[in-house]
């Protein structure tokens, strides 16, 4: 869905402003192309039924645009493009942060499980001398850093 929501934003918005492009329209054995937002997104239609959702999902927005305003149907799709791909990479970049900081997590339980084991067969009672170890050390330094 996404794929069509940011292709179909690319070519709406394409035709944003005085330096905006021509969108060429081939329907019908008829060729027609315009500059306006609101042509070129009524138009769009995907053969992908995922990309058209994304698609109409946009569209649909920018309508209620028009209704509401009466223009900025192309501001509208590079909006609604832009917070949809920041809402999109900030929920995956929390995701990865999660996944990150639980297997620092379990990695640590898992260092300090074999230090004891260690320890213990060295005789040792508690693992201060391995205590100093530049990897337990980075691991803490970097699950205390978030």
């Amino acid at each position: 869905m996404l794929n069509g929501l940011n292709k179909a934003a690319d070519i709406i918005t394409s035709t944003m402003g005085g330096t905006g492009r021509n969108v060429i329209f081939y329907q019908d054995r008829d060729l027609s192309f315009t500059k306006d937002g609101v042509s070129v997104a009524r138009k769009i239609a995907f053969a992908n039924k995922e990309e058209d959702a994304g698609a109409q999902l946009l569209i649909n927005a920018a309508n209620q645009t028009v209704k509401q305003c009466g223009d900025g149907t192309t501001l509208t799709c590079l909006l609604t493009q832009h917070l949809t791909n920041n809402i999109i990479s900030e929920i995956e970049t929390r995701a990865v942060n999660d996944v990150l900081d639980e297997g620092l997590s379990e990695l640590t339980k898992v260092i300090d499980y074999l230090k004891e084991k260690l320890a213990k067969q060295l005789g040792v009672k508690e693992a201060v001398a391995i205590e100093k170890d530049p990897l337990v050390d980075a691991l803490k330094e970097m699950r205390s850093s978030k």
